[in-house]
């Protein structure tokens, strides 16, 4: 072993912000909050020619039998951000 540092990721603790963005200029705290138990409808990336920086994570849920929300996340070597939030589609209910 090299002596370098590999964390214990299953002991990190989790910080509830990310980086400032246009989008979420208070790091996106009020949507990592409401994430917090919501029902995860989907998740994944998007196609390159979408040209979100990173590849982009997208985590489509939902809080109650409501609307589903969606949150964009693109990323770098840096850092995490929200690029976009907001209500995704209706549900199957309406």
């Amino acid at each position: 072993m090299s002596g370098e540092y590999v964390p214990n990721y299953s002991k990190l603790s989790i910080v509830g912000s990310l980086p400032i963005s246009h989008s979420a200029p208070n790091g996106g705290e009020e949507t990592l909050r409401e994430m917090r138990g919501a029902t995860i409808i989907d998740i994944g990336s998007v196609l390159p020619e979408n040209k979100i920086e990173g590849g982009g994570l997208i985590i489509d849920y939902r809080l109650t039998a409501g609307e589903t929300r969606r949150v964009v996340f693109a990323f770098n070597d840096l850092a995490l951000w929200v690029e976009w939030q907001g209500i995704c589609r209706a549900s199957p209910q309406e």
